[in-house]
């Protein structure tokens, strides 16, 4: 019952960011990383996003909360 319940709360969530994906809302929210370290590292669409953390509303996501 309990994995149902898992189950159906992630598929609800995943159809949601689908859902906002075709409407083109795409949330800028990379994740903070081992050692303070962040996915914009990585990421090849960093000129693209333009993602700082000093403008209202960007955020940093910590997947330990």
């Amino acid at each position: 019952e309990d994995f149902n319940d898992m189950e159906n709360t992630v598929m609800q969530v995943v159809k949601d960011k689908v859902e906002d994906l075709l409407k083109g809302r795409v949330a800028v929210e990379p994740m903070v990383g081992n050692n303070n370290t962040n996915a914009c590292v990585y990421c090849e669409y960093r000129p693209v996003c333009r993602f700082d953390k000093v403008f209202e509303g960007n955020k940093m996501i910590d997947p330990k909360v």
